[in-house]
């Protein structure tokens, strides 16, 4: 079986077919243009905070046009950071970890230390954020790095919405919301696990995120590519 990932189990969790082709058959997705802003902005970010100059670093990037809403988002909030205590060098950043208990790895985007708090924080891109989409992924972030870092716990989480002009709220951790994120994650692994192997245990599911697959456009999933044109129309294929 792969070794999981939160964007792995996510991939499974919406559509059973979708990890299947990806992780299992070993089809992986096409880079459409929004995967790939994702990783050069993602990318740009964690450079800049390499560098002592991180704010010449990002106006002077060759993509600062071409990603200019999320580069002077990304000034306002370290910015920000600044002015509420913090450094705008994170404490952690493009931290790595591989749980070979749980056979399961993850990257965490940066931890930052700032008036009484560790802030855990993932750049997210989305272009409609939405309150609380992502708490299970920084949850299980929590309990990864808490458990790697016993003396330097992370007492709060938020994502960064990049592309956004919203700031996210700041939450505190529930050690009983982190448990029970621990619980979904092993309840969804063991899922995974004992559907073996054959495609018919890992159905289609259709829905809006037909939209953005690239195994609908490339053909490799025709149930989602019929769904599109039915559903929401020829004007999106």
């Amino acid at each position: 079986m792969t070794r999981l990932s939160y964007s792995k189990m996510g991939d499974f969790v919406q559509c059973p077919r979708k990890f299947w082709l990806s992780h299992i058959k070993g089809i992986p997705l096409e880079q459409n243009k929004y995967l790939i802003a994702g990783k050069e902005t993602h990318e740009i970010l964690y450079q800049s905070t390499l560098e002592s100059d991180w704010k010449g670093f990002i106006l002077n990037h060759p993509k600062y046009i071409e990603y200019k809403q999320a580069m002077d988002n990304y000034i306002v909030y370290q910015e920000n950071l600044i002015k509420a205590g913090g450094s705008p060098v994170p404490e952690f950043a493009e931290i790595k970890y591989r749980d070979e208990e749980l056979d399961f790895s993850l990257v965490i985007d940066r931890v930052d230390k700032f008036a009484g708090k560790r802030l855990l924080s993932d750049y997210k891109t989305d272009r409609l954020p939405e309150e609380g989409k992502h708490d299970r992924q920084l949850l299980l972030y929590v309990h990864f790095f808490n458990k790697n870092n016993p003396t330097k716990p992370i007492t709060h989480y938020a994502p960064f919405f990049v592309k956004a002009r919203k700031t996210a709220d700041i939450k505190p951790v529930d050690p009983v919301l982190v448990q029970e994120t621990v619980d979904w994650m092993l309840r969804t692994k063991w899922d995974i696990e004992n559907r073996g192997k054959e495609s018919n245990m890992f159905p289609v599911c259709t829905d809006n995120h037909c939209v953005f697959c690239t195994h609908r456009t490339s053909g490799m999933c025709k149930q989602g590519m019929e769904y599109i044109n039915k559903k929401i129309g020829r004007a999106h294929v």
